[in-house]
């Protein structure tokens, strides 16, 4: 598994992730063979009220053929069937790492806009940041395989 040498990370917050993640089609990707997941760890039973016994979260590395790493998410899943979507950690494209912010509120800045309690401007935040992506675009992609 051949890595480059300078390895430069970019923090960014979970929106900035998702957004590459989407444009660059992974799980698509990991759907036609493009890419492989294997599991990072073996999981933790779900702390989600929603989720039937059984569900886990647990972390995915997401390969290219050469086995060289292009993105980590988490989900949960019960026996392999997901039960939410993925959500990216990382991401690498080329010589840039691109990573969640170690910081909690600047990860999810949407808690440091509207706190814990403001459920619903969350959501109405979350809105806004899917409506940009879309628009903007991300700030990279992942190319696609031999281009």
């Amino acid at each position: 598994m051949a890595s480059p040498a300078n390895v430069v990370l970019v923090h960014l917050d979970a929106w900035g992730l998702r957004c590459i993640f989407s444009h660059s089609l992974l799980l698509a990707r990991v759907a036609a063979g493009e890419l492989y997941a294997s599991p990072k760890n073996k999981g933790n039973p779900s702390p989600r009220s929603q989720d039937p016994p059984g569900t886990r979260g647990q972390m995915f590395t997401y390969r290219d053929r050469n086995g060289d790493e292009v993105a980590t998410v988490h989900y949960y899943h019960m026996n392999g069937s997901p039960r939410s979507e993925p959500d990216p950690k990382t991401i690498r494209i080329g010589p840039k790492r691109y990573v969640i912010h170690p910081e909690d509120a600047k990860a999810n800045p949407e808690k440091r806009l509207f706190g814990a309690d403001a459920k619903k401007m969350r959501k109405l935040y979350g809105c806004y940041r899917k409506c940009s992506c879309s628009l903007r675009g991300p700030v990279d992609t992942v190319p696609l395989a031999g281009g």
